[in-house]
């Protein structure tokens, strides 16, 4: 059950970054672990990226997780949500 939680999670994240890049004009595949800044990201992408997470998700993601560190790919976004999400 977690593992498919994990997954959905996964996808879903993914399918917001695609739809970011997408507005870049960028739409080559896209691995878990890759950099998103190097791919075309801005800062101003990341808040909406931050701010789409949010929304998808149904949480709030506090100050002391808003580190670039936890935006820098689709597998840091996706760890940063399931652990928001078990702390429910």
């Amino acid at each position: 059950m977690l593992e498919q939680r994990q997954s959905e999670t996964t996808m879903a994240v993914l399918n917001i970054v695609r739809d970011l890049l997408a507005n870049h004009g960028f739409d080559a595949p896209i691995g878990l672990d890759d950099n998103l800044g190097e791919k075309g990201l801005t800062s101003t992408d990341m808040v909406s990226l931050m701010l789409s997470v949010e929304d998808k998700f149904n949480v709030s993601i506090p100050d002391r997780e808003m580190r670039p560190a936890n935006f820098r790919s689709v597998s840091a976004i996706n760890a940063l949500v399931c652990g928001l999400l078990t702390e429910r």
